[in-house]
């Protein structure tokens, strides 16, 4: 029974894992940057604004433009923002005291909060579903109750292993066993499919909050324009959520260090989202659908 616990929750922890990073890489994947510094590793930066919402920009008097993780030095303005901090590197490297005029800070979101968080919770929910799925598909092998005496329950116990693991079992009897034997029918209906369409709904949830286009829609039918367009509300919204801190960032870069970067999701969807050229979209027609490939993204 131990063991089967542990190999139960051993289970568990590696269906969430495998969410977690799925989750993390489409996180991480769903930005396109250009004009960095050739010694930037844009995926350190990302799986830090994963984890901790926040990255700051500056110009080592070496090296150049880079993007790390900081500790505030000083006091926070009215605001709660750093009055100096001071970056640091993996292997030890630390920058110099830097003031706000030496720095610009890059935050992954408008709510200025680490995404981690949130995708923990997607990730969860899914892996409960995958696992429910498990339980649900194992649970369409005959399903049986066993009524029997204490001294054959090792011997009913054997059966259902054999069971589980998809093995014939092939008993004899002695006397009158069979008499303290008995098996009721108790078959679980099949809701795999029900669940899927759950982890669908919770998956396209997600994928809306991170800003990638997706449809989610359960319906056989031509999608007509108004449905397209509706579904994909909170795809632009999440958009706006993560685009608005990297537009002040890439204008602040520019204006403090001469600085020209950019950025671009990896889809047709409205991306850059500049000031002078924001517009609402009238008709999803002339929305761009479909991933681009990746040598077509600058």
């Amino acid at each position: 029974m131990a063991k089967t616990r542990i190999n139960t929750q051993l289970s568990n922890l590696a269906t969430l894992n495998m969410h977690r990073r799925q989750m993390f890489d489409l996180t991480q994947n769903r930005i396109q940057y250009t004009g960095l510094n050739k010694y930037i590793d844009i995926s350190y930066v990302n799986r830090t604004l994963f984890r901790n919402g926040v990255v700051a920009s500056f110009v080592d008097e070496i090296i150049g433009h880079l993007i790390l993780p900081f500790q505030n030095i000083g006091t926070l303005d009215v605001y709660g923002r750093p009055t100096s901090i001071q970056c640091y590197g993996m292997n030890g490297y630390r920058s110099k005291i830097l003031k706000p005029s030496e720095y610009v800070l890059l935050y992954d979101t408008t709510g200025r909060y680490p995404l981690i968080y949130d995708i923990e919770q997607y990730a969860q929910r899914i892996a409960l579903a995958d696992r429910t799925m498990d339980i649900n598909i194992s649970q369409q092998k005959t399903p049986r109750i066993f009524k029997t005496s204490n001294e054959n329950k090792l011997t009913v116990q054997n059966i259902i292993n054999n069971v589980d693991a998809c093995e014939n079992t092939v008993l004899a009897f002695d006397g009158n066993y069979l008499n303290n034997f008995e098996s009721v029918l108790a078959p679980a209906p099949y809701v795999t499919d029900k669940i899927i369409e759950y982890k669908n709904q919770i998956y396209s949830e997600f994928l809306n909050h991170i800003g990638i286009c997706n449809l989610n829609i359960q319906k056989k039918e031509r999608l007509i324009t108004d449905e397209v367009s509706y579904s994909q509300g909170g795809t632009i919204a999440g958009r706006y959520a993560t685009a608005e801190p990297r537009i002040k960032w890439k204008e602040e870069l520019d204006e403090k260090f001469n600085i020209k970067v950019d950025f671009r999701f990896y889809d047709g969807l409205p991306v850059n989202l500049k000031s002078d050229e924001r517009s609402d979209i009238d008709d999803i027609s002339d929305m761009p659908t479909g991933y681009e490939p990746a040598a077509n993204i600058i």
